[in-house]
Order: C-alpha cells, then sequence, then structure tokens
C-alpha cells in the first residue's frame, strides 16, 4: 500500500453510482483524501468509522450496511 502510486482523477470517475467508500479514522488512507475523492463520484457517499483500524473494519461491517441505506458521512 505505501507504494501505491494513486489513480488519477479521471479513473476515479469511471467507478459508477451508487458507491459506498468507508474507510477507518486510523488508517493509511486519510479522511481529507476520501472526501476529495468522494466529490469526483456522482452519488457517492462516505462513511467514516471512527475509534477504528483498517484491520478492525470488517467488525463494522453492519455500520457500513446502514450506510447504504440511509445518508450518512460519519459512524
Amino acid at each position: 500500500m505505501r507504494e501505491f502510486t494513486d489513480w488519477t482523477p479521471a479513473q476515479i470517475q469511471t467507478i459508477p453510482p451508487p458507491t459506498l467508500m468507508m474507510l477507518s479514522d486510523r488508517d493509511i488512507v486519510r479522511v481529507e483524501h476520501a472526501v476529495q475523492m468522494q466529490h469526483l463520484l456522482p452519488n457517492a457517499q462516505l462513511a467514516v468509522l471512527s475509534a477504528t483500524d483498517h484491520l478492525a473494519m470488517p467488525d463494522r461491517a453492519a455500520d457500513g450496511r446502514r450506510c447504504s441505506t440511509s445518508s450518512c458521512s460519519a459512524v
């Protein structure tokens, strides 16, 4: 992951809606970057799982499912 060279905005914009982006607030991806990506995607939702790291995200799957059926920006 540390060697990842980024996707261009044009590549990100090819992701079809609906899109739910999930990340943890203690992950390698910064929330600010996720917000920038969200703005490139039409009808995208962003769920930031608080007090969570990357490895604990599967344990928070129910929070992601809740976000996919309602509007949310942080969990």
